[in-house]
């Protein structure tokens, strides 16, 4: 299977913590401050954040996270669609004759539960790294 990709044509621009480098800032509005690092908890000015600008194929930012979630709705169906399936007549979840539209719903709910978790613990395991753990 040949996999196309769109050209990298959309510009856009990560704002990085001076810091530590993560992408976890959070606006804040205390003190003269109007940034915070999720991180390592660096208080600043958005001026003083780092841009890093990139291009990407998906066209907006809403298009990035469409992609994330559309890749890990594929590797789910794939790779444990069938199985996902059984278990969820099994308990009750599904009734047959079941519409493939219900089990899209509940892989897509799947996906979004796992990418939760994913982006959750990617975000523990920079608070961990930037302690020095």
């Amino acid at each position: 299977m040949t996999t196309i990709h769109a050209p990298l044509n959309t510009k856009a621009s990560a704002m990085l913590c001076p810091q530590c480098s993560s992408p976890s800032i959070q606006p804040q509005d205390t003190g003269g401050y109007n940034v915070l690092c999720g991180i390592c908890g660096w208080r600043g000015v958005a001026s003083e954040l780092v841009s890093m600008p990139f291009y990407h194929e998906f066209g907006s930012d809403e298009g990035i996270a469409t992609a994330l979630m559309n890749d890990m709705r594929n590797v789910i169906a794939v790779h444990a669609g069938k199985p996902l399936g059984s278990f969820l007549l099994k308990w009750g979840f599904l009734k047959e004759p079941f519409d493939g539209a219900d089990l899209g719903r509940y892989l897509g709910a799947i996906a979004k539960a796992i990418l939760t978790a994913i982006i959750e613990e990617n975000k523990k395991i920079a608070e961990e790294a930037s302690r020095g753990k």
